[in-house]
């Protein structure tokens, strides 16, 4: 019995649609003039330009009618996979072995339908799956994964402004916190000072900036400087390739002074959910680095690098070195 309810609670964990998505969803119908829907068979009584209704989800097309003062259309609107379903291909599924996939396959909760639906009764075009009439000309961002960051933990704002229906720029500031979470148990303390900026072009390929998905090309710079805590050997020690340097290492306590220009292609995408914007996205680009050493015992001294892969040597050795950088967060988003 305790093997079975361990294989159940297995089950219900790695199918994500059906653990997450409610039976039905709220869709936020908004029109340009005020009018009266009726959604499937029910007729909702309030006339209106914005309406909020619950529905079931499903597979089938949604029938929708929207009666204004003078006009009326009507429309099917259409559901897709969930962002919830999506997620048994996203998580690794060494654990879940595709049984994610096979217990969401057939439920309804796998679907959902956009969750705002924008209707203009004067275009022959049936809907928008986003706010289409409403311009979004600013966005004030915020990336609270930033304040909690493995390295260069930070508080990060942006503010995107749109720069025609395909484009937009998007200007992005973050000061850098005292301490990582990789590095909040260091002795000493990293104090860690510093700031990062970046400009960032978008373009929107499939709606109207700034919504959907959209490719982006962004430059970032950063200044840092935080104290850390070394072993170092004389330099005729240095090219012993077993790094075996015994009583000739020494560990000394200094200061990292770092700064690097990043270069990157992005792809996202940038959904309204009500008045909250969220942004996701990542890329692949280049940075270009620069570090040097203050505070040093002895500054003619070489820096030890441990015997296996060791990703913090290659952060605070001295010179300039390229490396590869892959970014990818998620931002909150507010209209103004």
């Amino acid at each position: 019995m305790k093997h079975f309810s361990i294989f159940v609670l297995f089950l219900f964990f790695t199918s994500c649609a059906t653990m997450f998505n409610k039976r039905s969803q709220e869709i936020r119908f908004i029109t340009n003039e005020p009018t009266q829907l009726i959604v499937a068979k029910d007729t909702l009584t309030k006339i209106q330009a914005e309406h909020y209704v619950f529905v079931k989800r499903s597979r089938a097309p949604l029938p929708i009618q929207v009666q204004g003062d003078s006009i009326s259309k009507k429309i099917l609107l259409h559901s897709s996979n969930s962002i919830a379903y999506i997620a048994n291909f996203i998580y690794p599924s060494i654990l879940n072995i595709g049984i994610g996939w096979l217990v969401d396959h057939n439920s309804p909760k796998r679907y959902a339908y956009p969750s705002i639906v924008s209707i203009d009764l004067n275009q022959e075009r049936d809907y928008y799956d986003f706010n289409a009439l409403e311009d979004t000309k600013q966005l004030f961002k915020f990336t609270p994964l930033k304040l909690i960051g493995i390295n260069n933990a930070s508080v990060e704002i942006a503010y995107e402004r749109t720069t025609g229906n395909d484009f937009s720029s998007q200007l992005m500031a973050s000061w850098l916190l005292p301490v990582s979470l990789n590095s909040i148990t260091d002795n000493p303390l990293p104090e860690i000072k510093g700031y990062r900026v970046a400009f960032e072009e978008r373009f929107y390929f499939r709606k109207r900036a700034p919504h959907g998905p959209y490719f982006a090309i962004e430059i970032d710079y950063l200044k840092k400087e935080h104290y850390t805590r070394r072993g170092f050997v004389s330099p005729e020690y240095a090219e012993d390739y077993y790094y075996d340097y015994g009583t000739e290492e020494y560990m000394d306590s200094f200061l990292v002074k770092t700064n690097f220009i990043g270069r990157h292609v992005k792809f996202g995408y940038q959904k309204e959910f009500k008045k909250v914007f969220l942004d996701c996205y990542f890329g692949l680009g280049v940075r270009t680095r620069n570090v040097a050493h203050a505070k040093r015992f002895n500054p003619n001294d070489v820096l030890v690098s441990n015997r296996h892969f060791d990703l913090e040597y290659t952060r605070i050795k001295e010179g300039k070195t390229n490396t590869l950088n892959v970014p990818f967060n998620i931002r909150l988003g507010w209209r103004f």
